[in-house]
């Protein structure tokens, strides 16, 4: 991605929504953990929210909750459903929000995954993961070396 010289010098803010992953991919709580894997694999994802029928937040299942809570102790991933090993205390971001302080909150919670609620609705959005941030590293990079290249010498 090249950087356009003439936007360096305007700060714009970064927002949740500019980089959140859409559509957020849900399951309901019985679904089994197999059905669960297969989905996060075909669709090249590391978790799912899991709503009930409202499609209201219930939970989040992550692969590392895939790992920890099902794998390592030797569930059986067909009997083994969403509300036996997910995450109900689900800490989210809302689209608005800066992405500095959602990067903040996945930090200070130590979580890798983010629901994102549309402020105006109060309906699940989408999801910002690490992966969806560390893919801005790159722009991010050439920004700063744009930046200092034009710097005057000191």
């Amino acid at each position: 991605m090249e950087i356009d010289e003439e936007y360096l010098g305007e700060e714009e803010i970064l927002l949740v929504r500019d980089v959140m992953s859409t559509p957020p991919v849900t399951v309901k709580p019985d679904t089994s953990v197999k059905e669960i894997a297969r989905i996060m694999g075909s669709n090249g994802i590391g978790s799912v929210i899991v709503v009930n029928d409202k499609g209201d937040i219930v939970g989040i299942v992550t692969e590392r909750d895939l790992i920890k809570r099902v794998l390592a102790p030797g569930l059986d991933p067909e009997k083994t459903t969403a509300s036996d090993i997910m995450t109900s205390k689900v800490v989210k971001t809302y689209s608005t929000d800066k992405l500095s302080d959602a990067v903040y909150r996945m930090k200070d919670y130590g979580i890798g995954h983010l629901p994102v609620i549309d402020i105006e609705s109060k309906r699940l959005v989408g999801v910002l993961s690490k992966t969806d941030i560390a893919l801005l590293s790159p722009t991010f990079i050439e920004l700063l070396y744009i930046t200092k290249r034009r710097r005057p010498l000191e």
